[in-house]
């Protein structure tokens, strides 16, 4: 543990020196590729010239323009124009003592958004005389006018967002290359495949993954329509290969370094994966069999066949896909494997060289190491059966990612394989507000860099607990002076009473009787207990004949 202490030492004044050299213009130098891109409502135009208003608009009547993605309120006998991503939410009701009905129109404004500085803030700024809408409330008889622009209108939110996805999916495509297909030679296929996330909605498709020559394409079809996944061996920045060994299914999974569109949705992830053995157990089929029916051992013989066979094929299309790709798939070290909650369920979390992962309930947990500033280990406390470990990423905008509820019995070695790849590791007994610590150091960046930057506040810690196991320590040697001394005057004690103690003759003839009873055999002791109980039941006989007596006197008086 010397060691390892005295390696950490090294690693955070190393961090503090690289924190520096990072934020010594004043901004953070690691760029996320992935980064949203932020649209100022003031860049939001519905209509360049009044020309192009809907020609049928009446007054007094909410209209919306899905071409030009707006909602025209009247106001004061005009209609004007709200873009539908100014629009928190909206809602129609009804008010029985007016018998009319409501229509409400949240909008977004400063202060209702989680974050509002710096590049995420996507507000104007105002000029003193200007204000914001907050809300806007229509009332009509109509009912049915109200219901349609409020399901018009989340239809074009909707449509509004997935453009917005699709359209920051495409600009980081214009860059790179297309798929080239393989037209000759030999196909490389894997069958039968099903992907996460699904590629059609609310139905799990089986498709093919064929190896191309500069990527990979998933192609599955349903009612007509054939649907595509390219993946790019350039934009793989994590693959994982995983066996049905002890698992249900057996998996193929790549971590990208860009997002792709997988149906209509953007993601990081594509797993494709193939169910292994039985997914549902017949418990009424069980409670009939035993442990020796034939055609359970048959059933058990064929799952794990097929298991074998699954594996085979996979691993064989693993190392077609590296020769040809030179792309090293990512394998756990079974000594690292440690239990914990990434997401929402207790998992086995498996640790690569590059990674810490877990794989087979979506969404996957998957960390690169390269991107860790630091790890936090909390609620680490004498007495409490688990901890959990937070890595704050070199990119302080990016929410933390956390592992709770793992279990104490792997902490020493989770500290010996982070000291080991070069991270430094902070131990505290409360659990820290890492989103409130991240904004206050986004806010003032040169405070954060003098004050040692994360051992500033997380070093004074250690040196507590550094402090109170010294505390302890003499604790215990003071405690072992005093029962010496106890033992010393115990002793003086039992010198002066020696004499008082001899003429004292009740314990020396308990302890004769006790030495007497041990000088008897097993067949003795059994015989003498005998004789006790005897003497028990007749006494007590004798008890129930006179208090029988007793009851039959007092009837006949």
């Amino acid at each position: 543990m010397e060691e390892l202490n005295k390696r950490q030492h090294e690693l955070k004044e190393k961090k503090i020196n690289d924190i520096k050299i990072r934020f010594s213009k004043g901004t953070n130098d690691y760029k996320d590729l992935n980064k949203k891109n932020i649209k100022k409502l003031e860049d939001l135009k519905t209509y360049n010239d009044p020309d192009l208003l809907p020609k049928d608009l009446r007054p007094n009547i909410i209209c919306v323009d899905n071409k030009h993605e707006c909602i025209l309120l009247p106001i004061n006998g005009l209609h004007i124009p709200f873009h539908v991503s100014t629009i928190k939410n909206l809602s129609s009701n009804y008010e029985d003592n007016n018998d009319i009905f409501v229509l409400r129109i949240n909008f977004l404004v400063p202060g209702n958004q989680g974050v509002v500085k710096g590049e995420l803030n996507t507000f104007p700024t105002l000029q003193q005389n200007q204000m914001y809408i907050r809300e806007l409330i229509f009332k009509s008889p109509n009912e049915k006018h109200f219901q349609m622009v409020v399901k018009q209108v989340k239809e074009l939110i909707k449509q509004v967002k997935q453009k917005e996805v699709e359209a920051d999916v495409n600009e980081s495509k214009t860059s790179q290359d297309r798929l080239v297909l393989n037209k000759s030679g030999r196909r490389i296929v894997l069958r039968d495949l099903m992907t996460r996330p699904n590629i059609f909605t609310g139905r799990k498709i089986l498709g093919t993954l064929e190896l191309h020559m500069n990527g990979l394409r998933y192609a599955a079809n349903s009612r007509g329509t054939t649907e595509f996944i390219d993946i790019l061996f350039d934009d793989i920045k994590h693959a994982f290969y995983q066996p049905c060994d002890g698992q249900l299914i057996i998996l193929i999974h790549f971590h990208l370094k860009r997002y792709i569109m997988v149906g209509k949705k953007k993601t990081l992830d594509v797993q494709f994966y193939c169910e292994a053995g039985t997914q549902i157990d017949d418990l009424d089929r069980a409670k009939a069999r035993n442990v020796y029916d034939p055609d359970e051992m048959h059933d058990e013989m064929k799952e794990r066949e097929q298991k074998n066979k699954l594996n085979l094929i996979f691993k064989n299309f693993v190392q077609q896909m590296q020769d040809i790709s030179k792309i090293e798939f990512e394998i756990p070290y079974p000594e690292l494997t440690f239990s914990g909650v990434p997401n929402k369920s207790n998992v086995e979390i498996f640790v690569t060289a590059n990674t810490i992962n877990h794989l087979v309930e979506w969404p996957p947990f998957i960390l690169s190491v390269e991107d860790i500033e630091i790890a936090s280990l909390e609620r680490v406390h004498h007495g409490l059966r688990n901890f959990d470990m937070i890595f704050v990423f070199k990119d302080y905008t990016k929410p933390v990612k956390r592992i709770d509820v793992i279990p104490t019995e792997y902490i020493d070695t989770i500290k010996k394989w982070l000291t080991t790849i070069d991270i430094v590791y902070y131990e505290g007994k409360n659990n820290l507000q890492w989103g409130n610590i991240l904004k206050t150091i986004l806010s003032d960046i040169d405070s954060f860099v003098n004050s040692k930057g994360f051992d500033g506040f997380l070093g004074e810690d250690d040196d507590e607990e550094e402090e109170t196991a010294d505390d302890e320590d003499e604790d215990d040697e003071y405690e072992v002076d005093e029962s010496e001394l106890s033992a010393e005057e115990d002793s003086e004690y039992d010198d002066s009473e020696d004499e008082s103690l001899a003429t004292e003759s009740d314990g020396d003839e308990e302890v004769e009787e006790d030495s007497e009873d041990e000088g008897l055999s097993w067949d003795e002791l059994e015989e003498r207990a005998k004789k006790d109980d005897k003497k028990r039941f007749a006494y007590k006989s004798d008890e129930d004949d006179e208090g029988y007596n007793k009851r039959k006197k007092k009837k006949k008086n």
